[in-house]
């Protein structure tokens, strides 16, 4: 009877630090996560080169580049008259962009001399700025790349109705190019 009642004892005190062992044994870690996020930001440089190529040496070209606008004036423009421009955007933010909208329009009051206006040449270069091998266009242009629009007008003698350019006409005009992140 000894021997069943130290067994028994054995057995429960054998379970009893089998429990207690194994609420002593669980162990615990605590595993912190600190961070940071900051955005990127979208931001353009861009600028504007043009030439006049013309048979007598009076028309002129002036640009501004001042606060986001670009202020072109030509004068003494002439029929047979011919414009080269560019204009180069560079993406200085760190964000890729791309095109998203664009317009144009003349200013109010001014005489409506694009009849007269032929455009021998609109192309958009792309430009790897960056050194990924991938140069820029309007449709995704990366941190350090650019896209440089290349464009030719051509002024007319006559229009498609035969109508000769005007003289003394003045000719105000706008356009807007909206840029967004690239994945909007």
């Amino acid at each position: 009877m000894d021997t069943k009642k130290l067994m028994a004892t054995f057995a429960i005190l054998i379970i009893a630090l089998g429990i207690a062992g194994f609420a002593y044994a669980h162990w615990t870690a605590t595993v912190y996560i600190e961070g940071e996020i900051t955005t990127g930001y979208l931001d353009l440089e861009w600028s504007f080169e043009g030439e006049l190529i013309q048979t007598k040496p009076v028309a002129e070209l002036d640009y501004e580049i001042e606060d986001g606008y670009l202020w072109v004036n030509l004068t003494n423009v002439y029929p047979c008259l011919t414009v080269n421009m560019t204009i180069d955007v560079t993406n200085t933010g760190t964000i890729p962009v791309k095109l998203y909208d664009w317009g144009w329009g003349l200013e109010e009051g001014s005489d409506n001399l694009l009849p007269w206006i032929k455009v021998l040449k609109c192309e958009f270069i792309g430009v790897d700025g960056n050194g990924d091998g991938v140069p820029g266009s309007i449709e995704q242009l990366d941190p350090g790349d650019s896209v440089v629009l290349w464009l030719t007008i051509h002024f007319e003698q006559e229009d498609a109705q035969g109508n000769v350019m005007p003289q003394n006409a003045w000719m105000g005009f706008w356009a807007w190019f909206k840029w967004v992140n690239w994945n909007a």
